[in-house]
């Protein structure tokens, strides 16, 4: 059985169209059939919140689970999710159990504070969640977040170990959405690619050439744990993993009105 392993709070370069932002995100790795625990804090300088609310964020943003006077939720978690402590308190643990590959997705949690002259506010947690749920098999030991909007773009860099300074021949880029099986979306060596959103970057550095891969004109269900490796000559790329490291690649759509839960 794979080693499953909680990682720090990581500090998160997230990319988007207008600029960085900072942001805390929880990095959460199980495998099928385990429980996780989403802690949820609220920042106590401010009124106390009546309720909290689970989010996921992909393909489309939606609601898990609702916490008021009594617990709602969704179809799929009403067997399997579980809420500890009170929205009072400012701080909530909510389980989720029996974990399924697609479970993987970026969550977080939402206050809701009571406003008697008008109507209710909503604020995010304290911290951003992503989970990745495997098949107990291992994953990336290293999971960078990069957050645009639709229609925007994503540089990732494609990393191998190459201390022999062997020729580079291509590089591969692969894509696992959710507990999908991990696929080849673009190799350059063979000039296969599933569209014309990739685009392979090299540029002169310190340490030689630095590939990179530009991903263009991103959509919502381009969301995705992305990984680009080196193709070394004489070395052929017999792993079908995404690697050591990662990029999860979040696209964030542009929502409108006002979200309800059902």
């Amino acid at each position: 059985m794979t080693q499953i392993h909680l990682l720090a709070f990581l500090w998160i370069l997230i990319i988007t169209q207008i600029g960085f932002v900072c942001s805390d995100i929880e990095f959460l790795e199980r495998v099928e059939g385990e429980s996780v625990v989403f802690r949820c804090a609220f920042d106590l300088k401010r009124p106390r919140p009546i309720g909290v609310s689970l989010w996921r964020t992909k393909p489309t943003r939606s609601q898990v689970l609702y916490k008021l006077s009594e617990l709602h939720f969704t179809g799929e978690y009403k067997d399997r999710a579980s809420v500890s402590g009170d929205p009072k308190d400012s701080s909530v643990n909510i389980t989720i159990s029996q974990l399924r590959s697609d479970d993987t997705n970026l969550y977080f949690c939402q206050f809701d504070i009571a406003n008697q002259s008008s109507a209710d506010e909503t604020h995010p947690g304290n911290m951003e969640f992503l989970l990745v749920v495997g098949k107990n098999e291992p994953g990336p030991s290293e999971v960078e977040v990069v957050q645009t909007h639709v229609g925007g773009s994503a540089v990732l860099p494609c990393l191998t170990p190459n201390p022999e300074g062997i020729t580079v021949e291509g590089v591969t880029l692969k894509r696992q959405k959710g507990g999908d099986p991990i696929e080849v979306v673009y190799q350059s060596k063979k000039s296969v690619a599933t569209s014309e959103k990739v685009q392979l970057v090299s540029a002169l550095g310190p340490d030689g050439v630095a590939f990179n891969v530009s991903l263009r004109q991103l959509q919502v269900e381009d969301s995705a744990l992305y990984s680009c490796q080196l193709l070394l000559r004489d070395k052929p790329n017999s792993s079908h993993g995404l690697g050591r490291r990662a990029y999860f690649v979040s696209v964030q759509g542009r929502l409108s009105g006002k979200e309800t839960f059902n």
